[in-house]
């Protein structure tokens, strides 16, 4: 027997779940692997350069919920990020890769664009203010992303996109996403129109102490080219890689040739199932829950077992995860484990164990 450290992820911000930010170590088979170094002996060892190598990071600044990681799954071979219908389902900054001959891109996924007083009022992370800043700072081209469908922004960016744009000397492209949504695509022209008026309209921006933002003079549209495009249904994905691809410069890559995602295999493997959680119950469930990656096996047909345990505050959540006999459940292991295949291309079996631990 060995002894094996897990991680925990909390999905919750609360003071009363950071006393299992600890390190909880379990009893295991030898044939349990943590951390993750069988998974991650799949990547080069070192970076091998190409012939005349291009590069080019690019920060995807959007409101929460606008389809930054759909766009990045779409854009990449495989589905590497996981996605769901809920707000901030992105909470921290994370990479995605991709390469393609000697050109590699890296995309830098976002939390959800959001002021002070909104993260406030949401009790968000810090990261949700911090990663969206430290992303444009590092990155080579900045890509708008704009919900077309939104009713609410439909006709103005937000105000703090807008404060990035007018800080930072970057090239930058508008992208309006959900295209498939819009029942007369024509309209979209106008909406255009006004999104580029409320750019002239909150040209600068700051926020005052209370979160506030409040506009400034006003300055030219800056954004360089505009792009249509269905993340679901693929609609002007095309066009936009290769354009993205074309706006690379001359420079080494900083990722092996094989790499797609910098996220730990573990946190990988919770974010997903996260994702469903977040899908399928209610907002006050994956919120009230903590996350334990207890045990990954590779199997000698390269399959992969995958076990997670759901720690509970008390028997009520479970009886309300176990919702129409376990099919619930059921749902969220069969889609958590189909996503995570597409991920690791391999087949992945997938178990949930719920438990009551009292925090």
């Amino acid at each position: 027997m060995r002894q094996y450290t897990s991680r925990v992820l909390a999905l919750t911000r609360s003071n009363r779940l950071r006393i299992l930010s600890r390190k909880l170590s379990y009893q295991r088979e030898d044939d349990f692997l943590f951390p993750n170094e069988d998974l991650k002996t799949q990547l080069s060892p070192e970076i091998v350069q190409p012939e005349n190598p291009y590069f080019l990071k690019i920060a995807i600044l959007g409101e929460p919920n606008v389809g930054k990681s759909s766009l990045i799954n779409s854009l990449m071979p495989r589905d590497m990020f996981p996605t769901s219908h809920v707000m901030h389902t992105t909470y921290k900054k994370s990479t995605g890769v991709m390469t393609h001959g000697n050109v590699q891109i890296a995309f830098l996924d976002t939390p959800g664009i959001v002021t002070v007083r909104e993260a406030r009022d949401k009790k968000a992370n810090k990261t949700v203010l911090s990663d969206p800043l430290a992303s444009v700072q590092e990155a080579d081209l900045l890509l708008v992303l704009f919900d077309v469908s939104n009713k609410h922004s439909v006709t103005s960016l937000h105000p703090v996109v807008v404060k990035y744009l007018r800080q930072y000397d970057l090239p930058a492209i508008l992208v309006l996403n959900k295209m498939d949504i819009i029942k007369h695509q024509q309209n979209v022209l106008k909406q255009l129109d006004s999104i580029v008026r409320s750019y002239h309209r909150v040209s600068r921006v700051q926020e005052d102490k209370k979160g506030e933002v409040t506009p400034k003079e006003e300055t030219p549209n800056r954004f360089k080219d505009t792009f249509f495009i269905s993340s679901v249904t693929g609609q002007g994905i095309v066009a936009l890689k290769e354009y993205l691809l074309n706006s690379a410069n001359p420079g080494q890559w900083q990722y092996p040739g094989d790499f797609t995602n910098d996220m730990d295999v573990l946190d990988l493997i919770s974010e997903f199932i996260r994702a469903q959680l977040l899908s399928h119950y209610y907002q006050e469930v994956p919120h009230a829950v903590v996350q334990l990656n207890e045990g990954l096996v590779r199997r000698e047909d390269g399959s992969l077992f995958i076990k997670q345990v759901i720690l509970c505050p008390y028997g009520g959540i479970i009886q309300r995860m176990k919702v129409s006999d376990g099919k619930v459940l059921q749902s969220v292991e069969d889609k958590a484990a189909k996503q995570l295949s597409i991920a690791f291309q391999t087949q992945v079996e997938l178990e949930i164990e719920l438990r009551v631990h009292k925090f």
